[in-house]
């Protein structure tokens, strides 16, 4: 490989039995200019990752350090546009979309033997991900000898400024990387995702050193509660600025905080709220809380969850464009009838879609006294949702809905609300079941008309097939009528020494029979 001194580009991804790469062959590849080496399993040495240092053209490099040891120390000093390096044994971990966007990827084992100088050169990260060791009695022993040492300092510092825009931490990470002075180094962070956390809620003072937080995803973790009612005022601003909040596979989640938190417009800013795999949660949003600017709303696979929302919360959803309830399956209505009143009415004012799937125990949308008014609403997506009767018991408005179940339905609107109250979940069936007739009987049509051109085409290239034929057929002929000029010479000489040839001979055998009848004549006469 060492003799490819022109190539460019070099990718060895999944080359999963490549193990070793010998050194003095990496430098030669002078004109290399991408290198990607991922999930592979090779036994990095210290002076063959020495060799990348040297390649000036190097600009884009993707490969995975398991061993910390071997990695130069100056090893991030390289100018690159684009990177994804992990280091540590990272091949359990999946990106995200959002980290997949990123240009400049950095995924760290965090171990506290690590020296800080080993990341001092580090450069334009975008997603940084870091994971604690598994090791923690070694941590333990490190985290002691370093804090006693006047060489060492911790992990984040001040002299590492990291221009991130995603941050990823994980398991005692979380707590323990604030120990550090390093407010100003994740000023510019956007997105921060923690996971593996076993705290039982977050401190909120901790999110003060992201001042420019816009999303917040926590996966996997042993939060009971999201916010704790504890939280001081002057920590409630750092959320300010909180637009998307993702909640994934937290099994002891019970509430994103309780009855009695004090700051119940921590999330007023909120544009989206994803739920997935969060078994124990009992309330979603909670009684008298705003969420005013929410306007995208997911749930999926939440066993714990009865109902949605309070309708009383339900009228704070002045913004809510998109609601979508997934496999809950103890879920028996969406809005819970909580203080309603027979005169007031429930507007959803900018709901345009709305789908629940697979709600087993589903019986409807809302059972109280209050009317439910969507008058905007275009598309109603309900399926598998099998003990639902009737959407809701009271009046029904959704003047502009052009679909059920993907099914147009604007021709009249009043027997789909009445099909709707009566026997919602058949309607749906039914509907679901047309679209779907539909769109194989187009998908026939399709095929047949893509057979039909096939057809022409076939038709089309016999005819030019046969029009051709007859062309030659019709020209050979002609051709062999008229010979060339030097043929017609030579038949011609050939023509005139035949003619020349029998006139010759024909002359000759005239002479020797005259002359051999006057012999005979003379022998007579002498006889006689």
């Amino acid at each position: 490989m060492g003799q490819l001194t022109q190539l460019e580009v070099l990718d060895l991804s999944y080359c999963w039995e490549l193990k070793v790469i010998a050194p003095n062959v990496i430098s030669q590849l002078s004109q290399l200019e991408a290198f990607y080496i991922k999930s592979c399993f090779v036994k990095w040495k210290h002076e063959v990752l020495e060799e990348l240092k040297f390649l000036s053209k190097l600009t884009i490099l993707e490969l995975d350090i398991e061993d910390i040891n071997v990695l130069p120390i100056d090893f991030f000093s390289k100018e690159l546009k684009r990177y994804n390096i992990s280091i540590g044994q990272w091949w359990w971990f999946h990106f995200g979309n959002d980290q997949l966007e990123c240009l400049r990827i950095l995924q760290f084992k965090f171990n506290f033997t690590i020296y800080l100088e080993k990341l001092y050169e580090i450069k334009n990260v975008e997603a940084l991900l870091l994971h604690d060791s598994s090791n923690e009695e070694n941590d333990y022993e490190a985290a002691k000898i370093i804090s006693q040492s006047n060489e060492t300092e911790p992990l984040f510092n001040k002299k590492v400024n990291f221009d991130l825009e995603k941050l990823t931490l994980s398991g005692r990470d979380i707590m323990s990387i604030w120990q550090g002075e390093f407010e100003e180094n994740f000023d510019k962070v956007e997105t921060l995702e923690l996971i593996k956390d076993e705290h039982a809620y977050i401190p909120i003072y901790i999110l003060t050193k992201f001042i420019n937080l816009k999303e917040l995803e926590l996966k996997v973790s042993s939060y009971e509660e999201v916010f704790s009612y504890g939280e001081g005022e002057e920590h409630v601003g750092a959320l300010a600025q909180l637009s998307v909040l993702q909640l994934h596979g937290l099994f002891n989640l019970k509430c994103i905080w309780k009855q009695d938190f004090q700051f119940k417009s921590i999330l007023q800013n909120l544009h989206e709220l994803m739920v997935a795999s969060c078994h124990n949660l009992m309330t979603l949003l909670p009684c008298s809380s705003s969420f005013e600017n929410l306007t995208t709303l997911t749930v999926t696979c939440c066993n714990g969850l009865q109902n949605l929302i309070a309708s009383s919360t339900a009228k704070s959803l002045v913004s809510l464009e998109e609601l979508e309830i997934e496999e809950c399956a103890m879920m028996i209505e969406v809005l819970a009838n909580v203080g309603d009143k027979e005169e007031d009415e429930i507007v959803f004012e900018k709901l345009k879609e709305l789908t629940l799937v697979e709600l087993k125990s589903l019986t409807c949308f809302y059972s109280g006294k209050c009317a439910l008014n969507f008058p905007i609403l275009k598309s109603l997506n309900v399926f598998k949702c099998f003990k639902m009767k009737t959407f809701s018991r009271e009046i029904l408005k959704m003047p502009r809905l052009q679909k059920v179940n993907k099914k147009v339905c604007i021709k009249d609107p009043d027997s789909v609300i009445q099909q709707l109250q009566n026997d919602c979940s058949e309607f749906c069936d039914r509907m679901a079941k047309e679209f779907e007739e539909e769109e194989e009987e187009v998908e026939a049509e399709a095929e047949e008309e893509e057979e039909v051109e096939e057809e022409e085409e076939e038709e089309e290239e016999e005819e030019e097939s046969r029009i051709m034929r007859s062309v030659e057929d019709a020209e050979w002929p002609l051709l062999r009528s008229f010979p060339s000029s030097n043929s017609q010479i030579c038949d011609e000489e050939a023509s005139g020494m035949n003619d020349l040839d029998i006139n010759q001979v024909s002359s000759g055998e005239e002479e020797d029979w005259n002359l051999t009848a006057s012999m005979e004549d003379e022998e007579e006469s002498n006889n006689v």
